[in-house]
């Protein structure tokens, strides 16, 4: 693990936890003080005993942190980077919706058209969608900030209100955003 680059690891496999990150530090910083006590002992850093005892120290350190790490990290087996389940609000609303929004409304913006846009949104007709009727002139002021559930009738309703106002590209990301809605 010596001469690892913590962000680096973060960069390659995604991950990246604020209460961990602390954690991870000290155990690199631990691990060059261990292998440099090594070192000047003679030990190789080859000598798969070494490294042994070394993890074994670290391990000992770590067991002694129980303030600092979540009990669900202790059971066997479990990666909660990989066995925690997903879910739509995060992955898919406030995700790939929002960045599609942002998107959609700058283009749309630029071409001067956003009164069009609310005019369209506030004629949809929401009644088969199980939504209360859109707030068309909400939607678009504060299209920065909005949350979970607004989302979800963007997404649901943005294919019947775009065409001419956006390319054909945008178009069928909007498509094809509905259609994953569907299946949520």
């Amino acid at each position: 693990m010596s001469g690892v680059d913590l962000t680096e690891v973060q960069r390659e496999t995604a991950i990246k936890c604020s209460i961990a990150e602390p954690i991870c530090q000290q155990l690199m910083s631990r691990k060059r003080t261990l292998e440099e006590e090594a070192d000047l002992e003679g030990k190789l850093l080859t000598d798969k005993s070494v490294l042994e005892a070394i993890d074994n120290k670290q391990l000992e350190w770590l067991k002694t942190q129980k303030e600092l790490i979540n009990p669900l990290l202790t059971v066997p087996c479990l990666d909660p980077h990989k066995d925690t389940p997903t879910e739509p609000l995060h992955t898919v609303l406030l995700g790939v919706i929002k960045y599609i929004w942002g998107t959609t409304c700058k283009g749309i913006s630029d071409a001067g058209q956003l009164s069009l846009l609310e005019t369209r949104l506030t004629s949809i007709d929401t009644d088969g969608l199980g939504i209360p009727p859109l707030r068309a002139g909400y939607l678009i002021q504060y299209r920065g900030g909005l949350i979970g559930h607004q989302f979800k009738a963007i997404m649901q309703t943005m294919v019947f209100v775009l065409h001419g106002l956006v390319s054909g590209d945008i178009m069928k990301v909007w498509c094809a955003a509905g259609k994953v809605g569907g299946l949520l």
